[in-house]
């Protein structure tokens, strides 16, 4: 009788040691998923994956919000114009700096993309040359 406790107690006492390593494992099970379902880390994997749209994106609320924030004004119908545009001079030498610096930003972020692939690509491909081997 003695014994069938002592087994009892044993494999009780091996249960509660899994029972503990199993809520181990799901603490930091929990705390890596945590970790990769944080709004920071979806941003920046998305940033990685779909870096032309958040650029196009990018670029065309930029676009938006000037237009909202310089706004073309009406002119009088009294009032003549040399142009027929109903822009001023005013709003076109800011729309052409602000056009000038997104154009910048956009043509460089290009540069390095391209630049950035084209290096792994010959460097992958150089690497697949020199690693070969020649037939025997």
């Amino acid at each position: 009788m003695g014994r069938t406790q002592r087994d009892a107690a044993e494999v009780k006492r091996r249960l509660l040691a899994e029972l503990d390593e199993a809520r181990r494992s799901i603490a930091s099970e929990a705390s890596e998923v945590a970790v990769q379902l944080s709004p920071s880390t979806l941003m920046h994997r998305s940033l990685e994956k779909h870096r032309w749209a958040w650029i196009a994106g990018g670029t065309l609320a930029g676009a938006m919000l000037i237009r909202f924030l310089l706004p073309a004004k009406k002119l009088p119908a009294n009032q003549f114009r040399s142009d027929n545009s109903g822009e001023t001079d005013k709003k076109r030498g800011v729309a052409v700096v602000v056009s000038g610096i997104i154009f910048t930003l956009v043509r460089r972020a290009v540069a390095n993309y391209a630049a950035t692939h084209l290096r792994e690509h010959a460097k992958n491909y150089l690497e697949s040359i020199l690693n070969r081997r020649d037939p025997v």
